[in-house]
């Protein structure tokens, strides 16, 4: 598999797609790896070369035994794009991997050819603490209560309702997940508070959320979007926090989208 050695340990990370085509990157929630992606790859990869990793802490990456800030994650996304030699990407991300692109978006502004936030995690207000906290309660417990305890934060009912044959695979994932990173992974999510920053950001942006999403809800990202000087914002209707999964064709059509327009 290949990787990337960076001081400390190394990224994993996986291409899809022709050589010489615009790059997108898609960024990581704290729960995923490069696996997570398998319902947006097949419909980038005819237009565009696709740009998966996991973030120390996840897959394959070197695991976390301490604190990691998303400053330091959003370093380690640099070196992996100097490393490649990627001067200039297309950003996707989800959940706390839309903190990762915001704060890279500002600070490197000329390397993001735009931004396309979904279930955007900006700072961590209350409720997002004390989902986080129960997150890494569940944690001590081990995966199968990390597993039960963060399901309907992730999914909307309907969508664990109409999937049942799918959770046993999903929870057997969670066996997978190092405890001790995803405990470093939401550390850094409750000390989270990239809003200053929004006004930073010059890349074209769309937002993307879950009219059910829990975990950052509709109102929250719609401020986001606001903030960011010509962003749009939209809501998929009856999806939750992982609305690339619960409806991925409209996901990948209203990135599609917005990768035509910004090219």
């Amino acid at each position: 598999m290949p990787v990337l050695h960076l001081e400390g340990g190394s990224i994993h990370y996986s291409w899809a797609g022709e050589p010489g085509a615009p790059v997108v990157v898609l960024i990581n929630g704290v729960l995923m790896d490069t696996s997570s992606w398998a319902l947006q790859l097949p419909a980038l990869v005819g237009r565009y070369r696709v740009l998966t990793y996991d973030m120390r802490g996840q897959g394959s990456s070197t695991p976390l035994r301490g604190p990691y800030p998303v400053e330091a994650h959003v370093r380690d996304l640099l070196h992996l794009l100097d490393g490649l030699e990627i001067g200039r990407a297309h950003l996707a991300a989800t959940s706390f991997g839309t903190a990762v692109a915001l704060v890279f978006a500002a600070e490197y502004p000329e390397r993001a050819a735009s931004l396309f936030l979904s279930s955007p995690a900006v700072r961590a207000g209350p409720r997002t603490r004390a989902l986080a906290s129960s997150w890494l309660y569940a944690c001590s417990l081990g995966p199968g209560e990390l597993f039960r305890v963060s399901l309907p934060d992730i999914f909307s009912g309907r969508w664990i309702q109409e999937n049942q044959q799918l959770l046993p695979v999903l929870e057997q994932r969670y066996g997978l997940l190092d405890l001790v990173s995803v405990t470093w992974l939401l550390r850094a999510l409750l000390d989270l508070d990239t809003g200053p920053l929004l006004s930073r950001i010059a890349s074209p942006c769309l937002v993307v959320v879950g009219g059910e999403d829990t975990l950052n809800p509709p109102a929250e990202a719609l401020e986001v979007a606001s903030s960011i000087r010509g962003a749009e914002a939209v809501v998929v209707p009856g999806a939750g926090h992982a609305c690339h999964v619960e409806r991925p064709q409209l996901w990948n059509l209203l990135l599609l989208g917005h990768l035509a327009r910004t090219d």
